[in-house]
């Protein structure tokens, strides 16, 4: 006679992959936190997000423009995990190498890649006059693979006239914000599907 099976519990649905990159943007005279971003040259506020490989958010961190990416990353990783825990792949760029990027592959068990720009210096190039070129320059833009869903999602909220500066005292209201438009942009999606 055959034992019964105890049923298996039942796979958690979720997305399995993220991109994680943030976005300085100016403050009104409003007041509330805000910093200086050095390298974009900007005052204001950097809003850290993290989405899946469909450009829609997990997860989202607002803080002053002086926190460096590195720094910011470790909050947004944290609220991305708890909500899904299904992540087991990170695409970040070159700004989370290094030491963020151990320290985020040992605290939440997930498999961080690095996808650099092919014209950073760090990629490295193998060139010599008498032989073949194995990384080709590129100039200008370049759409960079995984990592293009974050920026194009930053373009959908900046579409947003009120999210073009972050006029908010309150770095949470800001947030809300986001997410509204987020909202906003799912919900006419599915208007969309359902007329065609």
């Amino acid at each position: 006679m055959s034992e019964p099976k105890t049923p298996r519990p039942a796979p958690r649905v979720g997305p399995t992959a993220g991109v994680l990159d943030s976005q300085s943007v100016k403050t009104s005279a409003q007041g509330g936190p805000k910093g200086y971003d050095a390298g974009k040259k900007v005052k204001g506020r950097k809003r850290h997000i993290l989405v899946d490989t469909l450009g829609l958010i997990l997860a989202l961190v607002i803080l002053p423009a002086n926190v460096q990416d590195r720094d910011g990353a470790a909050p947004v990783v944290a609220k991305a995990m708890e909500k899904y825990p299904t992540i087991q792949k990170l695409y970040v760029d070159g700004a989370y190498g290094g030491e963020c990027k151990a320290k985020l592959e040992l605290t939440h068990r997930i498999d961080v890649e690095v996808v650099r720009h092919p014209a950073n210096g760090a990629v490295g190039r193998w060139q010599d006059a008498g032989q073949q070129v194995l990384f080709p320059v590129t100039k200008g833009f370049v759409v960079l693979p995984k990592r293009w869903v974050v920026e194009r999602t930053h373009a959908w909220n900046d579409r947003s006239r009120r999210l073009a500066k972050d006029h908010d005292r309150r770095i949470d209201v800001g947030e809300s914000w986001i997410w509204l438009t987020e909202a906003r942009l799912l919900v006419r999606r599915l208007a969309t599907a359902e007329q065609a």
